[in-house]
């Protein structure tokens, strides 16, 4: 919605979206390819980048009506193990939020499959194929059409932020600059 609205105020502006992960990303903010990164936060954001909470987000296990007797209930989260997991693949910001955190909790979660976007791992989970780790915001409209649901946890995920890096010193394009504030108000 956010880039809807960017662009019904600047219809002439042309976006380029790069989807890699978020190191590889930084290397490009350098390099001069793209503006700036919007990504999961936490982050190890480099020294020489500026860091910007946007939005307040949950991350949530999803399934499918396959795992229907899940629905209703709080399952303890060491428990998902006995179930097929659908986590991104290691390296990605989500995987390593995850990862420490049950680390943290002396919990290790062993995904069945592992994937390199959080398109893939909706896709899958919602073919059944296994409980997914998704963001919760970004799954809204599935969940209300009931094509997936959220699996309550014990321990509850923590909330993290959607935010935005940029290199400290280069002046953003007034573009750039715009976007950000449409995603922050």
């Amino acid at each position: 919605p956010y880039i809807k609205i960017f662009l019904k105020k600047y219809p002439k502006i042309k976006l380029k979206i790069h989807t890699d992960p978020s190191f590889e990303l930084v290397k490009k903010v350098r390099n001069g390819i793209i503006d700036f990164i919007i990504l999961n936060l936490p982050y190890n954001t480099p020294n020489d980048f500026e860091e910007i909470n946007l939005k307040e987000i949950h991350d949530s296990f999803i399934a499918g009506n396959k795992y229907s007797e899940l629905k209703n209930e709080v399952i303890p989260l060491e428990e998902l193990n006995k179930y097929p997991l659908i986590l991104l693949a290691p390296g990605s910001n989500t995987r390593h939020f995850i990862d420490d955190f049950c680390s943290k909790i002396n919990i290790n979660l062993v995904p069945e499959i592992e994937l390199a976007s959080y398109s893939l791992v909706t896709e899958f989970t919602k073919a059944e194929l296994g409980i997914g780790l998704v963001t919760k915001e970004f799954m809204e409209i599935e969940i209300k059409k009931g094509e997936v649901f959220e699996i309550k946890t014990n321990p509850k995920l923590p909330s993290r932020n959607i935010g935005a890096i940029y290199l400290k010193n280069k002046t953003l394009s007034s573009s750039s600059k715009e976007f950000i504030k449409i995603l922050k108000n």
